[in-house]
């Protein structure tokens, strides 16, 4: 499984915000499959790691990651892991969420995990963005 390491605002490891599509086809190794997830913004589908690559204007502005990959911040495990776990290690170094009915997202690191059923204790998608994609 590959290892990555999250810089808020900036990348998850070799992807950088602000990449060109050109760029992050260097990077991932192909160009993924193409389609339209929101009006004029492409998204782009990979499957090893599995994650949607979203532009805007033509420059990478948001990932959304779901298996394959584990992402860190500060050495902390942030995807694959539990809900609780995770709420637990940002919590110790000052991070709090906001919570609605399956997201829990930390604005301060821009960041949010997708839990559709939090008893079951289980994050299932991990989103990263440049500005916040669903306040629009």
């Amino acid at each position: 499984m590959l290892k990555r390491e999250f810089e808020p605002l900036k990348a998850i490891g070799p992807l950088k915000f602000g990449m060109t599509i050109e760029e992050v086809s260097q990077v991932m190794w192909s160009e993924g499959k193409k389609f339209f997830k929101y009006e004029n913004n492409p998204c782009y589908i990979y499957n090893k790691p599995f994650m949607h690559l979203y532009y805007k204007d033509g420059w990478l502005d948001f990932i959304e990651i779901f298996t394959n990959v584990e992402i860190y911040y500060k050495k902390i495990k942030l995807f694959p892991n539990d809900f609780l776990q995770v709420l637990y290690n940002l919590r110790n170094i000052e991070f709090y969420p906001i919570f609605d009915d399956v997201w829990f997202k930390y604005d301060k690191l821009w960041v949010e995990f997708y839990s559709e059923d939090r008893t079951e204790n289980k994050i299932e998608a991990i989103d990263f963005f440049r500005e916040w994609y669903y306040d629009k």
